[in-house]
């Protein structure tokens, strides 16, 4: 299996640990964080639990975690980055975002990739 489908255990876990639709779309972000990696040229994508909940790491990125907020699937990011913030002048001030750490995907997936990209690029843009 590739490191896409692979889940350990304690991932699973805390997939199956979402109501049923919520873990569906997160498993989904869970899959375009690896494709954008692949994509970007990011490296090697480090999955572990922060918190409880799934977390992806590269090594010039920022972590991505994965969660609910206010019940809706969520990409949470580092609250002292900018990524949120340029998300919010590409996609508009828009009730999804979540002060400068997070994004609820109620809708599609344009501005998950560009939350992901951003964060998978962080501390390479950042030089």
């Amino acid at each position: 299996m590739s490191e896409q489908t692979t889940l350990k255990r304690p991932i699973l876990q805390a997939f199956e640990a979402f109501p049923p639709a919520e873990a569906q779309v997160l498993r989904d972000i869970r899959a375009l964080i690896f494709s954008e990696a692949e994509r970007l040229g990011a490296g090697q994508v480090e999955e572990i639990l922060k918190w409880g909940q799934p977390s992806y790491r590269v090594k010039e990125g920022t972590p991505v975690r994965l969660g609910l907020l206010d019940g809706a699937p969520a990409i949470f990011v580092h609250c002292q980055t900018s990524i949120i913030e340029e998300a919010r002048t590409v996609f508009g001030p828009d009730e999804a975002f979540s002060g400068n750490r997070a994004l609820r995907v109620t809708e599609g997936l344009d501005a998950a990739r560009h939350v992901i990209g951003a964060a998978l690029t962080y501390h390479r843009r950042q030089r």
